[in-house]
Parts: structure tokens; C-alpha cells; sequence
């Protein structure tokens, strides 16, 4: 990948240090249900946790079991040192702050007083939420979880999205053509671009419009294996002619795409 190729002297020094089996854990940030990031924000992967393994003698074999993950200060502190090597930054999520002995409710009251505080929004936009961690907690099953805190506001802009798909148009009749109403339900411009970062990334350069034939391919297999069962439910007993959906689909990539 591009992305690893040009952070390649970070990357190493991390896996010297930490050792080749730890797990760098990340996000890319790509347009979703949030569509009101900063510009320079899109298309980074933003690192959140790092995990090391450890070997274990099981049976006469050796195996790799996770051991434990790095706290906040321990892994900010390494990626802050090997960002001072050449080349783009290891972007990492900041911690906003700490808190101590504390119940749900107020876990939820702190989420609420710092509901404005902005990372990578616009200024005056709305987040997600925030996500707890507690990096010595384990959970009945010996497992390390986080908590998260959606924010009621963007609950509610979901809700506000999820009642505006109800109202799209659905197959009532043996008349109504399926694979229209199902595109264009389901292929969004965030979709489009998702896809189209992907394989910038998998080839190493910008993509062009002679490397269509290929996305195309790459980018519909994704869109029918993320939405085969929707499909299946709205269609009900109707047959699904994807002969038909695949031209559809490739009219809306290109026009998603700007040709």
C-alpha cells in the first residue's frame, strides 16, 4: 500500500520496538453517515490502540496470544518519537481527558458537558460521541472492552435519515422495476469514493478513467456482497435481473465520479 510504503521507516521502528506480531489498530476516515469532517481530515487513517502478542507453549506448540494493550501515554509517546523520523505523520486520536471512579451516569454527564469539543469537524459541527477506556478492565470473558457514548443529537440525525429511506419509493406492484429503486437506495457518493480511495491506495497512484473496467469490477462486488440481503427483503419473490443492475451501477459510479 501506498499509505504503508511512504511511513515505512515508522513502521519498522515501531515493530522493532514492540516486536513483529504487535497489531496497530485504526480508522480510515472516508465520507459516511458524517458528512461534515474538515477537507484536509478525509482519506488519513488515524490510529486509536496497539496491541502486543505473546508466545505461549499449547500442546507441544507454540502459539501467539494477545497479551495486552499499550495505554494511551505509551503508545502516543512511541508514535510522537517516530514521527520525528522522515516522512508523513502516524496520525493518532487524542485523549481529551481522564477521568477517575466513576459511575455511568457519569460517564454520560462528561460525554454531555463535552459534546462542542471538536476533532477534525467543522467548527460548530457535530460528532459521533466519545468512547471510554479503561485498559485494565476485563470483562467475565478475560476480554478488554471499551464503552462508547453516542452523542443525542446525532441519534437523532440517524433517526432522521433512517425515516427519510422509509419514505423511498417500494416494489408494491409485479409492474415496479427492482433494480433502479435498488440502486438508487443504496449507492450513495460516499460509497463511490470509499471505493475509489481504496484502490488508489491498492495501486500506488491517482486513479484514472482507463482504470474504470477494474473498479467497476472491484467496487460492485463490494456493493453487492454489502447489500445482497437487503436486496433479498425488498424484492420479496421478485426476480433480481443483475445483468440490468450492473449497467445501472456503472451509469451511477461514473456519475458519482464525476464522468
Amino acid at each position: 500500500m501506498a499509505y504503508v510504503k511512504a511511513r515505512e521507516k515508522k513502521f519498522l521502528a515501531i515493530f522493532e520496538k514492540l516486536g513483529p506480531n504487535a497489531t496497530i489498530y485504526g480508522e480510515w476516515l472516508v465520507p459516511h453517515t458524517i458528512k461534515y469532517y474538515r477537507l484536509e481530515a478525509w482519506n488519513e487513517y488515524y490510529i486509536f490502540d496497539i496491541l502486543l502478542f505473546k508466545e505461549i507453549e499449547k500442546e507441544g506448540e507454540k502459539e501467539l496470544v494477545a497479551d495486552r494493550y499499550l495505554d494511551y501515554e505509551e503508545y502516543s509517546a512511541l508514535l510522537d518519537e517516530v514521527n520525528r523520523l522522515d516522512g508523513p505523520a502516524l496520525l493518532y486520536i487524542p485523549c481529551l481527558g481522564k477521568i477517575k471512579d466513576c459511575s455511568l451516569e457519569q460517564v454520560k454527564q462528561y460525554a454531555e458537558e463535552h459534546k462542542d469539543y471538536v476533532y477534525l469537524t467543522k467548527e460548530g459541527d457535530l460528532g459521533e460521541g466519545l468512547i471510554f477506556k479503561n485498559y485494565q478492565y476485563h470483562n467475565a470473558y478475560n476480554r478488554v472492552v471499551w464503552g462508547k457514548v453516542v452523542f443525542a443529537d446525532f441519534l437523532q440525525i440517524k433517526k432522521d435519515h433512517r425515516k427519510m429511506k422509509a419514505n423511498l419509493p417500494k416494489p408494491q406492484d409485479q409492474d415496479f422495476e427492482i433494480e433502479p429503486a435498488l440502486i438508487g437506495k443504496h449507492f450513495n457518493v460516499e460509497f463511490a469514493q470509499k471505493e475509489k480511495c481504496k484502490f488508489e491506495e491498492a495501486k500506488g497512484q491517482p486513479f484514472s478513467m482507463r482504470q474504470f473496467g477494474e473498479l467497476l469490477f472491484n467496487s460492485y462486488h463490494e456493493f453487492i456482497k454489502d447489500n445482497i440481503f437487503d436486496f433479498i427483503k425488498e424484492a420479496k419473490a421478485k426476480p433480481i435481473n443483475f445483468k440490468l443492475m450492473q449497467r445501472l451501477y456503472a451509469d451511477a459510479l461514473k456519475s458519482a465520479l464525476g464522468y
